[in-house]
């Protein structure tokens, strides 16, 4: 009778457990679009900006004394160009898609909120 109980209780928690853990992701998801719109107008002018300061200082990396400094500025615009295309991505999956397509990105399935974001929108019927 006890061991009947205890296998009972541990399925209760553990039931207990998942539900959980699945409203925890769900509100994480939700806040994460929120974010994303806050934020993206704000890395997309960044973003703007770093892509003009990166034509027109990248020929100055003919001289080798500026090489490193250009090659730093590089790898700092390329981050926020994957945070950029990652929020835009993000935004498009979810107004295209709802959850769905957003957790499946999120998620991955090995592949990603990019390509659902591009699958997305060339399935899409707008």
């Amino acid at each position: 009778m006890t061991q009947c109980l205890k296998a009972v209780c541990i399925g209760i928690a553990t039931l207990i457990i998942f539900v959980v853990l699945f409203f925890l992701g769900a509100a994480l998801v939700e806040g994460m679009v929120t974010v994303s719109a806050v934020v993206y107008p704000w890395i997309s002018r960044i973003a703007g900006t770093c892509l003009m300061l990166n034509l027109i200082l990248l020929p100055l990396a003919l001289f080798r004394k500026l090489r490193r400094l250009l090659s730093f500025m590089l790898l700092v615009s390329s981050y926020i160009f994957g945070l950029s295309i990652w929020l835009y991505s993000c935004l498009v999956s979810f107004i295209l898609w709802g959850y769905a397509g957003l957790f499946a990105g999120l998620t991955g399935f090995g592949i990603g909120v990019v390509p659902i974001a591009f699958l997305a929108t060339l399935l899409g019927r707008n």
